[in-house]
């Protein structure tokens, strides 16, 4: 079960295609099921975000991909999104403040929502491969 959800795929065999749809489902039912887990929103966790943004950016960069620009065009959406995770970080940018911050039940879903559909994003790159890089199939089209 552990190899299954960490994307590894034991014995060397192809892909499985449903495996992406299953994990999905599984998100989905964690999210509706399961109280959400928020993390702590001090600068170390925004700091990763920003981390996890990049890499989404990073990959999402390659030509190969050919991603339209239709909204929402996620490379337009993440660095402007990275500007806005700037400005407030600047504005509570003292420590009494960035606890006032991290208490913040709105900032904390949000950081969580951020970072948990960055490492879906990158996990979609990871399961898809060379999937990724066709336009019709199905692990482009859930980017």
């Amino acid at each position: 079960m552990a190899n299954s959800m960490n994307g590894r795929n034991p014995g060397g065999r192809g892909g499985n295609p449903r495996k992406g749809r299953i994990l999905g489902i599984i998100d989905a039912i964690q999210d509706a099921v399961g109280p959400p887990k928020q993390a702590a929103a001090d600068r170390r966790t925004v700091e990763k975000t920003w981390k996890l943004m990049d890499k989404v950016v990073r990959l999402c960069q390659n030509p190969k991909l050919q991603l339209k620009n239709s909204p929402p065009y996620i490379l337009d959406i993440l660095p402007d999104t990275y500007q806005h995770l700037r400005l407030i970080l600047n504005k509570y940018d003292d420590n009494q403040k960035l606890a006032q911050l991290s208490e913040n039940e709105y900032f904390k879903i949000y950081i969580d929502s951020l970072m948990k559909k960055s490492k879906r994003a990158i996990r979609l790159f990871k399961e898809g491969k060379e999937r990724m890089y066709e336009e019709q199939s199905q692990d482009s089209n859930a980017l």
